[in-house]
């Protein structure tokens, strides 16, 4: 079982590695969208390649929708998903 802190730990790392944001991804608000401080549509594109690799998930194309990439809490709500349709649960809250 993952807990939903470390998956969040592992969703800002991701972003400090490869992305350029306009404020610390330690300050970034969970719920702050990604496009607003400092990600673009390319940059949009490559954060699914990292978290599919990160997370070892597969992105339908059904499911290539901002809405699910637009913030750390919308990248959770996701991976919690797609990890509970593959019978894997997280443990403990994103608060």
């Amino acid at each position: 079982m993952t807990d939903i802190g470390e998956w969040e730990a592992k969703i800002r790392e991701v972003l400090r590695q490869h992305f350029k944001l306009f404020v610390p991804v330690e300050e970034l608000a969970p719920d702050a969208e990604l496009l607003y401080n400092g990600l673009n549509s390319v940059d949009f594109i490559n954060l699914v390649v990292e978290i599919e690799k990160e997370f070892s998930l597969r992105v339908d194309a059904a499911d290539l929708k901002l809405d699910n990439f637009k913030s750390i809490s919308e990248i959770l709500n996701f991976i919690s998903y797609q990890k509970e349709k593959a019978g894997i649960h997280a443990v403990g809250g994103s608060d």
